[in-house]
């Protein structure tokens, strides 16, 4: 499994929420889905996301974690 982290631009006073990033398809042309819809994040956290490949080579965001920025 790859991470990948979500940096935003802007420090916010407010939630918001985050989508993952596309799924990759494999040899077949439909991506995967992935099992996360969104993720809800407060003021100064980021979000890591977790990436599960398919037998045929494509890629799905499969779970996340929450990080506090530095």
């Amino acid at each position: 499994m790859e991470k990948t982290t979500h940096e935003s631009a802007k420090e916010h006073r407010t939630a918001r929420i985050v989508q993952p990033p596309p799924s990759t398809p494999g040899r077949s042309a439909m991506p995967p889905p992935s099992t996360v819809v969104s993720v809800v994040l407060q003021p100064g956290e980021d979000v890591e996301w977790t990436w599960a490949s398919t037998p045929d080579g494509g890629a799905y965001v499969s779970g996340y974690t929450i990080v506090r920025r530095e």
